[in-house]
């Protein structure tokens, strides 16, 4: 009987190590090659982990960080700015290597973007010197209307420091019984519109409207009235929010995540490991650990872990049909309950610029007069011209401006010809600006499409009402799901809407590196369970 128990425990010890056997050189499946991605298999091959494939559904890297030549510049069509220096990976990457810059310099009053008044009292030390600083930030703020007209200067710099400091400080939200962003919005204004007794009464509304959009651009909503506002004011980020990559643009941040920049002979081999048009239709979670994904060209690839990095709108779309076997309530509650969020841009090349140098990157907003509002709501075909808010220049970029939008209606420009959106744009152009500058025509025209492209189906994520009644959480949208027969984490996600600073670029790298992080840790466990079973091994026998 003794020597049948022997020989029963040594066979076990041989199952044991056969299992654990593979997992000494573990392999690895990333869907997306965005920033995630991307942090991900770099901080994998560091580690000495290099089975790894990306599976990429593009036909370049990057995701929703991607970086494009147009003229003599290189111009982002997604992630645009680093926003904050403190506990911000992008900037403690790039600042050292001389990349990154404030807009002017870091005492223009653009370190102070999104800050508030007492604030900005409490930093310099005064209320008359924060009161100089946010007349000097907002003095290049000009806003015009439909009818061409420039909007007297004092009322729009006065409003913009006043809507500024209002979303920075979120005053009386604590004591307010109203809920969203835009409802909050609406009341603050009307106040400030009852002590501003000298704005007509034409302008109140489409200042109303422009300010919706501005803020709108910063959660990505597309309806502020959806946005939690208690969630808004506990979200910050440190420092400047318009840090720019001077004559670079977002893409150099994936070579310096591959050590590919600034030593060319130190890169990772992550490019070797990545496989372009390679779109995911399923994902099927093994009932003893290994996770089978199957891709649409009809090759299917098996992997010890998978990380999921596609974007929160992707999720949204198409997990019921994705996993196998479903994911759990929690995570599916939080993948229908945080808001997902729509912004666009349209970039116009001069070779002939027709604006003067004073056209900085700070608010040059349009307004829509009700008229004029009206007019274009009832054309399907023009009616996305109402989410333009701002026509910006580009830092470093002085023949490029940008037609900054937010709102319901940014999908159906996307899916117009691209010669009807150029058209259309020169269009606005000259009404907003006809009678005051000699507009030159554009010899180029680039416009994003994120929101009709089944690969993102949105631009970054935000918490909505929802998200608070159905107590969803980023924490429930990271949480891996666990092989079910095994201790340790199968399908693991990753990207900015998995990350507490949501929205970033760099919330999308640090949720790539914890997720590599995860697999690196749970290869310690493994190694040390093996390595306790051979020691008991040899104790017993």
């Amino acid at each position: 009987m003794r020597m049948s128990l022997k020989m029963w425990y040594l066979l076990f010890l041989l199952c044991i190590t056969k299992v654990l056997s593979s997992d000494e050189n573990p392999s690895v499946i990333i869907i997306g090659a965005g920033s995630a991605g991307i942090a991900a298999a770099s901080k994998l091959l560091e580690n000495g982990i290099n089975d790894v494939t990306i599976l990429e559904a593009q036909d370049r890297i990057g995701g929703r960080v991607y970086s494009t030549k147009m003229g003599e510049y290189v111009i982002d069509m997604g992630g645009q700015w680093v926003h904050g220096e403190e506990k911000n990976v992008v900037y403690e990457m790039a600042w050292p290597l001389g990349l990154l810059t404030h807009r002017n310099g870091p005492n223009d009053g653009s370190s102070f973007f999104n800050v508030g008044f007492q604030t900005l009292a409490r930093t310099l030390g005064s209320e008359e010197d924060a009161a100089l600083m946010m007349r000097n930030t907002w003095s290049s703020v000009q806003y015009f209307g439909s009818s061409g007209e420039r909007v007297d200067g004092e009322i729009a710099q006065d409003i913009t420091s006043y809507f500024f400091n209002i979303t920075s400080e979120w005053p009386g939200v604590d004591d307010s019984k109203r809920e969203s962003v835009g409802e909050y919005l609406d009341t603050k204004f009307n106040e400030y519109f009852d002590q501003h007794k000298d704005i007509p009464d034409n302008l109140k509304k489409p200042l109303m409207n422009i300010l919706h959009q501005a803020q709108m651009a910063i959660n990505g909503a597309e309806d502020l009235y959806q946005v939690s506002v208690k969630v808004e004011r506990d979200y910050f980020e440190e420092g400047d929010r318009l840090i720019n990559w001077k004559e670079k643009a977002y893409g150099t941040i994936l070579d310096i995540l591959m050590k590919k920049y600034p030593n060319p002979e130190e890169e990772l081999p992550v490019m070797n490991k990545t496989l372009l048009n390679k779109k995911v239709l399923k994902i099927e979670a093994g009932v003893d650990g290994p996770v089978n994904v199957k891709t649409s060209d009809g090759n299917e690839y098996t992997a010890d872990y998978v990380i999921f990095t596609p974007s929160l709108g992707v999720l949204k779309a198409n997990h019921k049909s994705l996993f196998e076997p479903n994911l759990p309530p929690n995570k599916i509650n939080a993948i229908e309950n945080i808001g997902m969020g729509h912004v666009g841009k349209i970039y116009l090349f001069y070779d002939d610029p027709w604006w003067s140098s004073a056209l900085d990157t700070f608010y040059r907003s349009i307004l829509w007069f009700e008229d004029d509002k009206k007019a274009l709501a009832s054309d399907p075909e023009r009616r996305w011209m109402l989410s333009v808010y701002s026509v910006n220049r580009i830092e470093w970029k002085p023949k490029v401006i940008c037609l900054w939008m937010a709102g319901p209606n940014i999908k159906e420009m996307e899916l117009l010809p691209e010669e009807l959106v150029k058209n259309q744009s020169l269009w606005l152009l000259t009404k907003f600006f006809g009678k005051l500058y000699n507009l030159t025509e554009p010899s180029d025209m680039k416009r994003t499409q994120w929101n009709s492209n089944e690969n993102f189906l949105g631009t970054y994520s935000y918490p909505s009402l929802d998200t608070e009644k159905h107590n969803a959480t980023v924490l429930d949208l990271a949480k891996p799901v666990m092989c079910r027969n095994c201790s340790r984490p199968a399908i693991m996600f990753a990207g900015e809407a998995t990350a507490d600073i949501y929205g970033t670029v760099n919330g999308a790298i640090g949720s790539g590196w914890r997720e590599a992080e995860r697999i690196i840790n749970s290869q310690k466990s493994i190694q040390s369970l093996k390595e306790g079973k051979k020691s008991k091994r040899f104790v017993n026998i």
